[in-house]
């Protein structure tokens, strides 16, 4: 008999992803392609079963997602959405409230850990997701707070998605330069631009002729 794989997901409420609640705009349009690129390089390697926990934001997204790929190309894959407790939608907008019914409508299965809200139930159930599940595909915006750049979040994205296909030789080069203490007392690496120059030259550098 053959073993399910399983992917499981995490991910941000709506208040904490980069556009809201708005899923017209660019970033919200390039995540859901992510997600749905990502189930379906998942499905292509074998995973059949995909565990979502149903919240607003991330978990809806990807759900909806899961069975976009399952309607288009991958008849076979299984949502199984886990509910913490049974009234976990009893507060949310009218909108959000479709979704999710829909969702679970829709699900191969509905696991519901337990009847009324408890103040472990959350936690319940992010440990069945993680304990269910051979691989975890998170949706994770906390990456802001720790560098500075001037790209927007769509291109992030973007660059990501690219990054997530190519092939990786193995090769490690090593960027010369001296770490050393800043002024604002973080260290810093300070990269030597002329030994810089000669390595990007030596890597990237093909003569042409004439």
């Amino acid at each position: 008999m053959q073993k399910h794989k399983t992917l499981a997901f995490t991910g941000h409420r709506p208040e904490s992803l980069p556009f809201g609640e708005n899923e017209l705009s660019a970033s919200a349009i390039r995540i859901k392609t992510l997600l749905a690129d990502e189930i379906m390089r998942c499905a292509a390697q074998g995973y059949d079963t995909f565990l979502a926990g149903g919240a607003r934001g991330g978990d809806i997204l990807f759900a909806e997602q899961v069975l976009f790929v399952k309607g288009l190309e991958y008849p076979d894959i299984q949502l199984i959405t886990v509910v913490p407790h049974e009234g976990q939608a009893n507060n949310w907008t009218e909108a959000w409230r479709e979704r999710y019914f829909c969702i679970l409508e829709y699900s191969s299965d509905v696991i519901t850990l337990e009847s009324h809200y408890s103040s472990g139930c959350y936690h319940a159930r992010n440990r069945y997701l993680v304990d269910h599940a051979d691989s975890v595909l998170a949706l994770y915006n906390d990456v802001r707070r720790n560098i500075t750049t001037n790209i927007n979040t769509a291109m992030m994205a973007y660059l990501a998605q690219q990054a997530s296909g190519m092939h990786f030789s193995g090769d490690i080069v090593n960027v010369p330069g001296t770490s050393v203490m800043g002024a604002q007392k973080h260290a810093e690496y300070q990269v030597d631009p002329d030994a810089l120059l000669e390595m990007v030259l030596d890597i990237f550098y093909e003569p042409v002729d004439g």
